[in-house]
């Protein structure tokens, strides 16, 4: 079930955009994030597959008025720079971040609250006990 995150925050040109995301696991493995931009018409849907080898493949759909694109890239393990699901939920923020920076032409910011960072690792719920 996809639940609201709260915490993310985007600004245009320093004004901030009312945007709306949320994230949702699917299983142990997939982990699925979408942010929705009203004022511009435009959804940044993130898939991602936590790989066996610690990797994660990404699959990206950014829809606005004038155009749908699918993305699709891998991220090594040694990029990480927090939990899995933070670097899921960073990696969606920066590809959020140049999307809109691409559509409007403006200097765009994506923030998160490092809370949030910890409360993305909760939508995968409890880790399995060990063994």
């Amino acid at each position: 079930m996809r639940e609201p995150l709260a915490g993310v925050t985007v600004r245009i040109d320093d004004t901030p955009a009312a945007a709306s995301t949320t994230i949702a696991a699917v299983g142990s493995n997939v982990l699925v994030l979408a942010t929705v931009v009203p004022a511009r018409a435009l959804t940044l849907t993130s898939c991602y597959l936590a790989r066996s080898d610690a990797a994660l493949a990404v699959s990206q759909l950014a829809v606005d008025a004038l155009e749908e694109r699918l993305t699709q890239h891998v991220i090594a393990p040694t990029a990480h720079h927090a939990t899995l699901a933070g670097a899921c939920l960073l990696d969606h923020a920066a590809a959020l971040r140049d999307l809109l920076a691409e559509r409007t032409d403006a200097l765009v910011t994506v923030d998160v609250d490092p809370d949030v960072l910890e409360r993305a690792a909760d939508a995968w719920g409890p880790p399995p006990p060990p063994g």
